[in-house]
């Protein structure tokens, strides 16, 4: 009895995957057809994840991805955790991407920094001054 790909994949990886779903943007990096897309994790290691997002992406891109992470920093400030890495496997709209150097930062959106009148919020305005960013 043969065992599957996916089977044998498992096996050989040498860092714990978590399965978290979190929501995520990638884009393509480098020269070439220019991809953005979404979607969200299906697993996540120290040094790869696999995302589920549309458009298929092709094994051999380079991808800068960035992940909204659930914890805030200081319970106010939203954070992202970005990476870039290489596609390393396909399976129609899901990908594997293997990573290094993945970093923390603050994320700000205008709907949570600003006001409905545009203006910057003041809790937001505090709570980025005291993160140094």
């Amino acid at each position: 009895m043969q065992r599957s790909n996916w089977v044998t994949d498992m096996e050989r990886r040498s860092r714990t995957r978590y399965p978290v779903e979190l929501r995520v943007r990638y884009r393509t990096l480098g020269r070439g057809q220019r991809i953005v897309g979404t979607g969200h994790t299906l697993n996540l290691s120290s040094q790869g994840i696999f995302i589920a997002g549309q458009p298929e992406i092709q094994p051999g891109m380079k991808l800068e991805i960035t992940i909204e992470w659930p914890a805030r920093l200081n319970d106010t400030v939203p954070l992202q955790l970005m990476m870039s890495g290489k596609v390393v496997r396909s399976l129609g709209t899901a990908f594997a991407v293997e990573f290094s150097h993945p970093e923390f930062r603050t994320m700000s959106t205008r709907t949570e920094t600003t006001g409905t009148n545009g203006h910057w919020d003041r809790a937001a305005l505090k709570a980025l001054s005291s993160t140094g960013t």
